[in-house]
């Protein structure tokens, strides 16, 4: 029997669901380690259309599958509480909320916005005793 295949849309919904319920916030490098600690192959990245850029890295990938999935869920964007350690976020995330809501942010809207809706995630993932 093979290794079972992983899928980062699980995985990062997964564990996004649980930063969100404990209305807090998790590093870019702190969802890197967890993708490593689960056996993702964590390479340059790859490209992938739709993104925004022609390359993908892992935790890009992660905010816009779990974009995805938010978007079918009818929920709050998960990426939002995916932050710089000194809790900005980053350009990626223009991508995975233009995947959830279909809107283009300009660079000055960026922080504000994941900022919102992180208060949208703790307040929407906290009822649901995650």
């Amino acid at each position: 029997m093979g290794k079972p295949e992983l899928h980062l849309d699980v995985i990062g919904y997964g564990l996004l669901c649980v930063v969100a319920a404990h209305q807090v916030e998790i590093t870019y490098g702190e969802v890197f380690k967890v993708l490593e600690a689960r056996g993702i192959e964590l390479g340059v990245g790859e490209s992938r259309p739709g993104y925004g850029h022609q390359w993908c890295n892992p935790v890009k990938e992660v905010c816009c599958e779990t974009a995805r999935l938010n978007l079918q869920q009818d929920e709050p964007l998960l990426a939002s509480l995916v932050r710089h350690a000194d809790g900005t976020i980053g350009e990626g995330f223009a991508t995975a909320y233009q995947i959830r809501y279909g809107i283009r942010l300009k660079p000055s809207q960026v922080q504000t916005v994941a900022n919102a809706e992180a208060r949208k995630c703790w307040a929407h993932f906290g009822r649901k005793g995650w």
